[in-house]
Parts: C-alpha cells; structure tokens; sequence
C-alpha cells in the first residue's frame, strides 16, 4: 500500500470537538499538523473567540451604516403622516356628506308635508266650489 501524507490542515468541524480533546495520543503532533505555524493558529484563534479591538468599538457600527435607515424611516414617518392627514380630511369629507345627505331628506320630508297639505288644501277648496255650485242651481 502506498502511504499518503497527512495534510497540513486540518479541516475545522466545530469548536467543540477541539475543546472536548479528540485526540489519540499525540497531542503535540496534532496540533502542529493541525495549525500549521504560529500564524494559523492566530487566524484560528481569531476566528474561534474574537475579541473586542478596543472596547466597546468591537459593538460599534460604522457612522455611514445607519444613514440609509435612518433616511428609509424618516421618508416611511412622512408617508405615515401624509396617510394620517388624508384619512383625516377623507372622514371630514364624509361626515360632511352624511350632514349634507340629512339636510337634503329634512327638506324632502318638508316639501311632501307642504304638498300634501297643498293638495288637502285644494282638495277642500273644490269640495267647497262642488257646494258652491250646486247651491247655486238650488237657488235659482
């Protein structure tokens, strides 16, 4: 059988089987051929804990990150409160509708009591012409 050499990287599975100590034996040998130099096991390290660079600037975002959200609220507050004033003024609209609506049925109800009095009006008047005739052929 021909032997192939080991790699000098090994593949990261997951943090946690390094920590749990997967090993059988060599140790030492391990963590050579597995890290390579002192270099890759700073990058690995790096990648495994980072730790904050100084402070707090670790948690801090850039100043240009949130500009564009920034401006994408404040253009969504405008839309906001253009929806709110033309809801607003859309309900003003319609209540003045509905009054507008109520006053024109008072005024319908009015005008047919004014009619049908105009007609019980007339309606006696030539009851009262019918009689005024008819007496008059009895008088003559």
């Amino acid at each position: 059988m021909r032997d192939f050499p080991a790699p000098r990287k090994r593949q990261r599975t997951s943090v946690s089987t390094q920590d749990e100590g997967s090993d059988d034996g060599g140790s030492e040998d391990q963590s050579t051929s597995q890290f390579g130099d002192n270099e890759d096991l700073f990058v690995s390290a790096e990648l495994i804990s980072p730790g904050p660079v100084n402070g707090s600037a670790w948690l801090e975002r850039p100043k240009s990150a949130g500009k564009k959200t920034s401006k994408q609220l404040q253009f969504e507050e405008q839309v906001d409160r253009a929806m709110m004033h033309s809801q607003h003024e859309l309900a003003k609209a319609t209540c003045a509708q509905v009054n507008i609506t109520k006053e024109q049925l008072e005024v319908e109800k009015k005008k047919a009591s004014t009619v049908e009095l105009q007609q019980h009006a007339s309606s006696g008047l030539a009851e009262m012409a019918d009689m005024c005739t008819s007496t008059q052929g009895f008088l003559d």
